[in-house]
């Protein structure tokens, strides 16, 4: 306990540590301190669900081959995507890579397939498909595995 005075009295207060002090001096530091708090807090919870759901959601990795195996109407057949040589193949039939689309919610493949054939879509992440279009129509989806 220590003696403060406070207006035109002296008062028996328990003693102010540092931070009550600081606080005494500074009323918005509280605030700053409890939104800093509130931030990190919710940055720490951001980061704890992105990491479980990194640890739930097998992401792919394209740096090494990836080989699957699809599903036609007619037939089943290999196709496989080597990131580095941006190259898909169905059955070792070459088809050209335009683009690959990298995000969170999805991995795949576009591009054309040979002889002016329709333009084809590689779903690698979450799910597995081939897609062909023609004339920006989709006409075929095989499912792969």
């Amino acid at each position: 306990m220590s003696l403060q005075f406070h207006g035109s009295m002296w008062v028996d207060l328990p003693k102010a540590s540092p931070t009550d002090l600081r606080l005494q001096r500074d009323p918005m530091r509280r605030h700053r301190q409890c939104t800093d708090t509130m931030r990190r807090d919710h940055f720490v919870k951001l980061l704890a669900v992105a990491l479980s759901t990194a640890a739930i959601i097998p992401q792919i990795s394209l740096s090494d081959p990836v080989s699957l195996v699809c599903e036609s109407p007619k037939r089943e057949y290999r196709v496989e995507f080597d990131a580095d040589l941006r190259s898909v193949s169905a059955n070792d039939t070459q088809y050209s890579v335009l683009a690959v689309e990298e995000t969170a919610e999805r991995t795949a493949v576009v591009g054309l397939t040979t002889d002016g054939g329709p333009t084809y879509r590689l779903y690698l992440h979450p799910y597995k498909k081939m897609e062909f279009f023609s004339d920006g129509k989709l006409f075929q989806t095989d499912n792969c595995r």
